[in-house]
């Protein structure tokens, strides 16, 4: 069985960015190289467009690495692509600048004009046969949802997350309430939709910057076929069950400050231990829900990469963590604590 994009540990990757000019407009564009390749300057059909027009040259003098990662999973790689993203969307509002991540949020739905109450009412048939339960949450949006959608969609987790179809049954994917869109979440959703094989173009992440309401991420089918989108439905929700990385929901009594890796209140934590890597220093912290994070000498913030830095740290004191210890951030996090404190007595 071949590993899913989404599970694959890269040994080397760059989140990068372009910022280049035709005529009197300004562009800016944030993504991920997995190959680390100088002369690649992203996926957008926008740069594909202008290489084509005017050459590499364009981008050449204008592509600067904004961090270099090392061990790190795709989802998380995803996540700190997100935050980037946001935070250049954010640069381009203020600075005269066009943002071109807005990959699918221009795509136009192909196919036949959808029939939403017949066409959804045998994709919930369909998916019935394959043990999965569906219901429709609204006619108008042409929303279907799972009947009982799998932990942490459920209620019972705390709400505020879906999987469902939009957009007329056009689409399928995620939503995620407010502080629940936070670049971890929409990072994992991600990387899951392409693992379902849609293309950068078919995937649009949709929603006030300000995490004021509903972030969707959402991939075009362009599908009329009911067994292809139930079994499409049951292969997405496998896929979260199976899925080694865990949403984050934060419940409301949580800050809600955009970003999952928010720093957290010095009371409520409980245990943190010392570590050097690569010649920089950091604490390790966790805190009464268990959570983890890792901050640097010097700076505020927690980093972003935390399971990354865990990694480099496991291999700077031979601790002799496997990759599946760190499939479960806060328990690796808390053995890590106790294993370097351990070595300090």
């Amino acid at each position: 069985m071949s590993i899913k994009q989404s599970d694959q540990i890269f040994e080397k990757a760059e989140i990068y960015k372009v910022q280049f000019t035709v005529g009197s407009t300004n562009y800016i564009y944030v993504g991920l190289d997995t190959k680390c390749d100088p002369n690649y300057y992203g996926s957008s059909l926008v740069i594909y467009h202008y290489e084509r027009v005017y050459g590499d040259s364009l981008f050449k003098d204008n592509k600067i690495i904004l961090e270099k990662l090392k061990n790190i999973s795709y989802t998380e790689l995803c996540a700190i692509e997100q935050k980037y993203i946001r935070e250049s969307k954010s640069y381009a509002k203020e600075n005269n600048c066009h943002s071109i991540n807005y990959t699918g949020a221009n795509r136009r739905e192909s196919g036949p004009k959808i029939d939403v109450p017949v066409l959804g009412e045998q994709v919930i048939n369909e998916a019935k046969l394959l043990g999965l339960e569906l219901r429709m949450a609204s006619l108008k949006l042409g929303c279907i949802k799972p009947s009982l959608p799998p932990p942490p969609f459920n209620k019972s987790s705390g709400g505020g997350m879906h999987i469902e179809t939009n957009y007329g049954l056009r689409r399928i994917g995620f939503s995620f309430f407010r502080e629940r869109g936070s670049d971890h979440n929409i990072g994992l959703a991600t990387a899951i939709l392409r693992d379902l094989e849609f293309d950068d173009d078919s995937i649009s992440t949709l929603g006030p910057a300000d995490l004021s309401d509903y972030q969707y991420v959402l991939g075009i089918h362009n599908s009329s076929d009911p067994k292809h989108l139930a079994g499409l439905f049951k292969r997405l929700v496998d896929m979260i069950v199976q899925h080694p990385e865990q949403f984050i929901n934060e419940t409301s009594s949580r800050n809600t400050t955009p970003g999952w890796n928010k720093p957290l209140p010095e009371k409520d934590k409980v245990a943190e231990a010392r570590a050097s890597c690569g010649g920089s220093y950091y604490t390790i912290k966790r805190y009464k829900d268990n959570s983890i994070r890792v901050i640097k000498d010097g700076e505020t913030n927690p980093v972003d990469s935390t399971v990354s830095l865990l990694r480099e740290i496991n291999k700077e004191y031979d601790l002799n963590f496997t990759e599946e210890d760190f499939q479960r951030t806060r328990k690796s996090g808390r053995r890590m604590i106790d294993a370097l404190n351990r070595i300090r007595t």
